[in-house]
């Protein structure tokens, strides 16, 4: 067989930039006419778990740090979602000097179920990550995943743990079972490696376990061993549902993103946009219903977390450099595509409702002001928004 080597470098790289769909995602959000994204299945993508992560199958979880100043919020899966009643709308009553609303809108035929991102072959993605001593800068993370895994693209029959296998792994025993340790030499020359441990629990399910060390916007300050990688296997407790829970993980460790494999970004999307004519300005997105926790931006080294008006928050500054920008072409937001600028702050303002604002050419303090200021305004007066700021594209309603 080939060496995949190559391939499972290439998808660690891939599985960080996972984590800024928690913010904006231009390929997502366009109209069906915009849409770019493919939605062909990789074996990549079934077999190693994603560097961002997902969710306890209980729907809104709180985890609690011992440092009581933090909490981690993750919105509802998919099984227990919570319905809409009364939809939310934000407005932010501070705006920078010279920036003027540009479009108020939403798209009435987004994220159905086809719309679905992700690791296929993965049934749920975890990501836990140690933060600094302030609590607010990530310094190791590692991922959690389990599901059947690749099992080909046809009626061949694969073993699940080929990729492993195939990528020079090491043959081991984790919980009794068969299972690969992989190390993966990340660039630049001296970065710390990427490790993965991954065994077959039973016939129909594989666990993959993997250590971040190296990502596109840097590198983390530590990274677990070998032996800390096997620890957590061990303490792993299999339910009856086939899930698995990580009582207690290693010293420092916090669960702050749980989704499944594939997930929705969510439905409902409501925009605001504001610039000031020069190639500079923000967007603000709601999305409700969203399996996409914020904390799975915690997988880039530079994000930091605050706090939005109580709530728990991301902000990934420049520096990670989020790939394929936060645009729909033509829409008046040119000036938000693929720039490296761009600055993003995600959160969730109600269990059902998440928050996004990506900007370029503000500051961070600009950016959280903007955030902190936000208030809620009825039905009637979004409709006037819309009206009065409607998008270039015809689709383009107020939900």
């Amino acid at each position: 067989m080939t060496d995949l080597r190559d391939d499972l470098r290439t998808y660690v790289e891939h599985l960080a930039s996972r984590a800024e769909e928690a913010a904006v995602d231009p390929r997502d959000h366009a109209p069906r006419s915009l849409k770019t994204r493919e939605h062909r299945p990789s074996w990549v993508f079934a077999v190693i778990v994603t560097v961002a992560v997902g969710v306890a199958a209980a729907g809104w979880l709180i985890v609690d740090r011992t440092d009581e100043r933090h909490k981690i919020s993750t919105p509802p899966t998919t099984t227990s979602r919570v319905s809409i009643t009364e939809e939310l709308h934000l407005l932010p009553s501070y705006v920078p000097a010279g920036f003027e609303l540009q479009r108020a809108h939403g798209w009435s035929d987004l994220y159905r179920e086809d719309g679905r991102a992700g690791t296929p072959g993965v049934d749920q993605e975890q990501t836990w990550v140690r933060f600094d001593r302030s609590g607010t800068r990530p310094i190791a993370t590692f991922t959690l995943s389990w599901g059947i895994g690749y099992r080909g693209d046809g009626d061949e029959d694969i073993d699940p743990l080929a990729p492993y296998i195939n990528s020079g792994g090491t043959k081991v025993k984790v919980r009794g079972k068969t299972g690969y340790y992989v190390t993966l030499t990340n660039a630049p020359v001296g970065s710390p490696p990427t490790t993965m441990l991954a065994w077959q629990e039973t016939e129909d399910q594989v666990v993959t376990l993997v250590s971040h060390a190296s990502t596109p916007w840097g590198t983390f300050e530590t990274h677990l061993s070998r032996d800390q990688l096997f620890k957590i296997a061990k303490r792993l407790r299999r339910s009856s549902d086939e899930s698995f829970s990580l009582a207690t993980p290693p010293r420092g460790f916090e669960l702050v993103a749980d989704q499944p494999g594939m997930a929705s970004h969510g439905e409902n999307q409501r925009i605001l946009l504001y610039s000031d004519g020069n190639d500079h300005g923000f967007k603000v997105e709601l999305i409700d219903n969203t399996e996409v926790p914020p904390g799975t931006n915690f997988a880039i080294p530079t994000a930091r977390r605050i706090t939005v008006q109580g709530q728990e928050a991301v902000l990934t500054p420049q520096s990670a450099n989020p790939p394929g920008g936060s645009c729909w072409l033509g829409d008046g937001d040119f000036f938000l595509c693929n720039n490296d600028n761009a600055i993003y702050l995600v959160w969730m303002a109600t269990p059902n409702t998440r928050v996004a604002i990506v900007a370029v050419g503000l500051t961070e303090t600009d950016i959280i002001k903007i955030a902190q200021n936000m208030q809620a305004i009825d039905q009637t007066e979004w409709e006037e928004l819309n009206a009065a700021h409607p998008s270039a594209f015809p689709d383009a309603t107020a939900p």
